[in-house]
């Protein structure tokens, strides 16, 4: 499988790369800027892409040229009001920041490579549990990163009915709590987690999970969500 990879740098996108690469898959791993643990994988690292650019998203469409992709995971985030507990502390600025990196980078990037995907291949949503989305959730907070995940998801329903004719499946997935710098920093701001770091599963764990939940995916089962986390809202 020829798997593209944004996000690819840390956490699960690096995760998700390193099972890849270790079942032997051909991995290309887009990220704004490469760190030793990626450089150190048998994949070809992509730098400069920074998915809330449109420049950043033409290197990319450079780097690939008309190079066929099989899976592309949209993987990449950031959560920077992980701490906002309140509309009166909401940093909008920060709200339009992961807006424009989570749900319209998601969008942009699957725009960028969509001349490279083909009948059999799969585009993958990475996203929140539905539990901290539906209505009424157990804890409140993030404002910025729980409408973008939202977004994701929306964005992902409204893809795999369009995009369904040409033989390209659609999958949301929530990986559900993952040991990551992200959730470690979400714990040292006081969010109550559903689970503390070292409970979590490590990346690479996560990423082989991942991996499987694509293997899976048919073009009958296109617009799935699988949450982890939450089987309710699979």
């Amino acid at each position: 499988m020829r798997i593209l990879v944004t996000g690819s740098a840390r956490g699960l996108g690096l995760g998700i790369c390193t099972a890849a690469a270790k079942r032997g898959d051909e991995v290309i791993a887009a990220c704004r800027k490469s760190t030793a643990e990626l450089r150190a994988l048998a994949v070809r690292v992509v730098e400069g892409i920074d998915v809330a650019e449109e420049s950043s998203l033409q290197r990319l469409r450079d780097a690939l040229g008309a190079e066929p992709l099989d899976t592309v995971v949209c993987n990449a985030g950031i959560n920077v009001s992980c701490s906002s507990r309140s509309i009166d502390e909401l940093d909008l600025g920060a709200l339009a920041k992961e807006y424009g990196v989570n749900a319209v980078g998601t969008a942009r990037t699957v725009q960028a490579v969509l001349p490279n995907l083909g009948k059999g291949s799969k585009v993958i949503l990475i996203t929140t549990s539905g539990e901290t989305l539906r209505r009424n959730p157990s804890r409140g907070g993030s404002y910025g990163y729980r409408m973008s995940k939202a977004g994701i998801n929306q964005f992902g329903f409204l893809l795999a009915s369009e995009i369904r004719p040409r033989g390209i499946a659609v999958r949301i997935i929530s990986p559900g709590p993952v040991d990551t710098d992200m959730t470690r920093i979400i714990g040292g701001a006081g969010v109550v987690l559903a689970r503390a770091p070292g409970q979590m599963p490590d990346i690479v764990t996560a990423g082989r999970k991942v991996l499987g939940q694509i293997d899976e995916l048919t073009l009958e089962d296109t617009g799935s969500w699988i949450d982890q986390a939450d089987k309710r809202w699979a």
